[in-house]
Parts: structure tokens; sequence; C-alpha cells
């Protein structure tokens, strides 16, 4: 077994391609052995793994599932690896840091394809390793049930099968609905090593401003059998394949949740998306507004907006562009910490004026 310890014993393990097992020889008086040799830990992250069981097993765990998604995809997991292995070091001594980090890496290698159960075998991929601190500064398993607390937001609107206020490992974990359009169809997000990859464009944060607000952007893919190229899968709208793209932010429990679904399309579908629209959530608050073109040409802009107590739909005829709409999904109590988020950040930057 490889151990995941540091970005550069993980450099020599794959260039001397040693896949034999790392003996361990724990530094400290406890049950359960990290997959390295606590007696040469150094980092501050490394002793902590080595004198707590319960993050010495979870580091087991995470150098198996890396084992698994190396031999299924090498770039993508060795980036992956390197990009968990710089959180973890980043939370020095912190316990909570350090399980949250171990837990992410297991989704990350999960979606490479890792198949590592709670106990370390091969298997269906159970609930990702959710940890809670005690007063002994020792850490345990959470309850399944509790390891992501339900969407806080039952009445908000969905798109499809994705509801605002779903979690990140939710969104991650519900199929495609629109198989019968792109059979192969798979989401990628932006915390994955793999949105860097060449045709997954559509799921990166491009903005400074979004990744510093902790947001997560994701989309949906499909690979094209004939050139193993990379194109960008849609989601059905009224039986049209448009884009769409999912945007998660942190709540109050540092819980990656859905707050944003942004769809654009045909200008022209906008007027058959109405009537539809209405049927499903009665009707709109319609308004026009002025929308004006790069060479000051001016238009008529017609605007709809559903409201529920905790989330807003608005569908503008017109977008970016005066030919395609914009269909906007929105959590408000996310998109207010967002807008806040924003305006600090803003702030910040006037100080530098």
């Amino acid at each position: 077994m490889i151990s995941i310890r540091t970005t550069s014993l993980l450099a020599s393990y794959l260039i001397a391609a040693s896949l034999g097992i790392v003996e361990v020889t724990a530094a400290h008086a406890q049950t359960t052995s990290p997959s390295f040799d606590c007696v040469t830990a150094g980092k501050a992250d490394e002793v902590t793994i080595c004198s707590n069981d319960q993050l010495a097993e979870n580091d087991k765990l995470t150098t198996a599932a890396f084992g698994q998604a190396k031999q299924l995809n090498r770039k993508a997991a060795v980036a992956t690896a390197k990009s968990f292995l710089r959180k973890r070091s980043a939370c020095g001594s912190d316990v909570d840091c350090i399980a949250k980090a171990q837990s992410q890496a297991l989704l990350d290698f999960d979606a490479l394809g890792a198949t590592v159960s709670a106990s370390g075998s091969t298997g269906t991929v159970s609930a990702p390793i959710a940890v809670e601190a005690t007063k002994t500064g020792r850490v345990k398993p959470s309850p399944a049930a509790q390891q992501v607390p339900p969407n806080p937001w039952p009445d908000a609107f969905a798109r499809r099968d994705f509801k605002l206020g779903m979690s990140l490992q939710e969104f991650k974990r519900t199929p495609f609905p629109d198989k019968d359009k792109d059979a192969g169809a798979f989401s990628v997000c932006s915390d994955e090593a793999r949105s860097k990859d060449s045709g997954y464009e559509t799921a990166q944060l491009f903005s400074d401003v979004f990744q510093k607000s902790g947001m997560i952007k994701c989309a949906f893919f499909f690979t094209d059998s004939d050139t193993s190229m990379v194109f960008d899968a849609g989601l059905g709208l009224a039986d049209t394949m448009v884009s769409t793209e999912f945007y998660f932010l942190p709540d109050d429990s540092l819980t990656p949740r859905l707050f944003w679904i942004q769809t654009s399309g045909p200008a022209d579908m906008a007027g058959v998306l109405v009537p539809v629209m209405v049927k499903a959530y009665g009707e709109p608050q319609h308004t026009v507004e002025v929308w004006q073109n790069q060479a000051g040409g001016k238009f008529d802009n017609d605007v709809y907006v559903w409201t529920s107590p905790s989330s807003q739909i608005t569908l503008k005829h017109f977008g970016s562009r005066n030919t395609v709409f914009d269909l906007k999904h929105t959590l408000k109590p996310l998109d207010e910490k967002f807008a806040r988020i924003l305006d600090q950040q803003n702030v910040e930057a006037a100080k530098k004026l």
C-alpha cells in the first residue's frame, strides 16, 4: 500500500513504481497505525494523525482509495492526492480540519472510481467519513444520518432532480436524469482535480472572487465514443438539452449546498417556457426592463419571477446576449450570504486603491 504522506514521498513512490506494502511502526501508544511510518513523522499533521486512532484509520482509507483511483486514472488520482496533501498539511494539528480533508479526499477518489468502504475493503463506497471532536481531542465516526444534515430548506425550488439547498455530496451521488439523451453523462466539480483537464472548462471557477468565497461549481459532461473528446452534456429543460451550471456555497456548518443554478438556451425558447412554468409554479411577477446590446440597440426584455419562502426563479427573455434566455434558480439565504461576501471583498479591495 502506498502511503499518502507528503508530496515528495508520493512522487518518489510513483517514480519507483513501488507497489509493495509500506511497513508501519507506531511512534505513539495507539491501537491503530496510519499507512506511513510514525517514527519519521515530522510535520504537524503527520504527528497528529499518528496520535489519533480515527485519523490513522482515515489515513489508511484515503491511501487505499488513492491506490484504486490511480489504477483507473493515474494523472487525475495523483493530482487529487497532491491537492489533498496540501490541504491536510495546511491543517497543522487541527484534528477536525484533518478529518474533513480526509473525508473530502475519499469523495474525490470515489469520483475517480475508487471503491473503498468504511472498513477499508473494496466494494460499494460508504458515506464519507464524518467525525466530531470530543473533549479529549480524539475523534469518532458520526452516525451516518448525522454526516450531512438534511436540506434546511425543503420548500426550495428544484431544477429536475437537483433541489436548491441539497449538499454537494448528495449532488455528486444523484444520477444524471437524462440518460436517454446522454447515457454516459457524468458530473465534474471545481473541487476535483480533473476539472483542470481539457474539456472540463465549464466546471472551472475562473474568478478569484468566487474561489475565495468558498464556492464550488459543477456541470455535466460526456465523452464522445468516436473521438474520446469531452463535451458539455447540459440538462433537459422542457425536452430540450440546454447549458446548466450548478454553484455551491458553504452554509453555517461548512456544508457546501446548492444555492444557484444557471441555465441558458435559445432566446426563442422563453416564450414556450413561460406557460409551462406557470403550470408548475403558478403565475409569476412579470416586469419589462430595457436590454441594451454593445452597439447601443435597446430592446424590451420580459422578466418573470417566481418565489417561495426560501428561493426564487428568474426567467429573462434575453440574457448575456439577445439570442439566449437566462434562467436562474437561487436560494435566498445563501445568495444573500454570497452578496455579503462579495461586498466584504470589495471593501478589502477598496483599501488597496
